[in-house]
């Protein structure tokens, strides 16, 4: 199943619409999203099994990061391909594009962290952190290279912010991630 999904999402991930189409409200898009989230409910299903042997929640815990995974590329490539059609200078439009592809980063890195805190999973956390980085490596190396200083400092303070709304966020419910100690239980 989860060999069948991935192909699936290439070949329609590899298809462009033609003309205009409406961002997250067109055919590939939502057959995509189907496609990811069978994968989740998949991954829940196996989760909520009575007998869970460790190689069970290995699959389940596989079945929620590949699903996961697809989700993000699913979402980048979407927001890539209609940005780009916005505009007709083809390297204005290649620019916002990757803008556009950093700012969805940014925020699904945000939107997992907060599940990662919410859920207690250390691992959602983490990638949520390292996408976070990646995130700011591609705005800070690529995406800001070639446009005027004005542009750059935006970018860059609305990167500082993410990135100071997240270290915050973390910093506030760190204590709530902690397991309890024994002077907690007192």
């Amino acid at each position: 199943m989860l060999l069948v999904s991935v192909i699936m999402l290439i070949a329609l991930l590899s298809w462009t619409p033609k003309g205009q189409y409406i961002l997250f409200l067109n055919l590939r898009f939502i057959v995509c999203l189907v496609n990811v989230g069978t994968l989740f409910v998949l991954a829940a299903l196996s989760r909520r099994r009575s007998i869970k042997s460790p190689r069970e929640r290995s699959v389940a815990g596989a079945l929620t990061s590949v699903a996961g995974f697809l989700l993000l590329v699913v979402l980048s490539v979407e927001v890539y391909h209609f940005s780009r059609n916005l505009i007709e200078n083809n390297q204005s439009a290649r620019w916002l594009a990757r803008m556009s592809v950093s700012v969805v980063w940014g925020v699904y890195a945000f939107v997992a962290l907060g599940l990662g805190i919410w859920k207690r999973s250390a691992p959602l956390r983490y990638a949520a952190l390292a996408l976070f980085g990646v995130t700011v490596c591609k705005v800070l190396l690529f995406d800001t290279s070639q446009i005027k200083d004005i542009y750059r400092w935006i970018v860059l303070y609305a990167t500082g912010f993410l990135l100071i709304g997240g270290s915050y966020l973390y910093y506030r419910l760190e204590r709530s991630l902690a397991p309890p100690t024994q002077e907690d239980a007192s």
